[in-house]
């Protein structure tokens, strides 16, 4: 997650094009996603478990595009989270079947 958080900061202080800048965003949200997914504890429950340390840094990586990335950052950030969603709800399902 620090990693994510990291390339976060880099994409703000790079040049590049806007398309460039739109899809590493994207990418960069969508990897820390998956990344908070791996952290899931017990995916028994129907809102999987979670380390407060990664849901901290998920917060934190939602702030920082927010504050600093304008309406580019609002749509990513919109984006990663349906991919979350879809990622913990799949998660739960997968689990939930192999219990069953």
């Amino acid at each position: 997650m620090a990693d994510g958080l990291a390339q976060l900061v880099s994409l703000r202080e790079q040049r590049m094009p806007l398309d460039e800048r739109a899809e590493l965003l994207a990418g960069t949200l969508c990897n820390l996603a998956e990344a908070l997914c791996a952290t899931v504890t017990d995916w028994s429950l129907s809102r999987p478990l979670l380390p407060l340390a990664a849901v901290s840094a998920w917060v934190a990586a939602g702030e920082f595009v927010l504050a600093n990335f304008g309406d580019l950052g609002e749509a990513a950030w919109d984006y990663a989270v349906r991919h979350l969603r879809v990622q913990l709800a799949a998660g739960h399902a997968m689990f939930t079947a192999d219990v069953a």
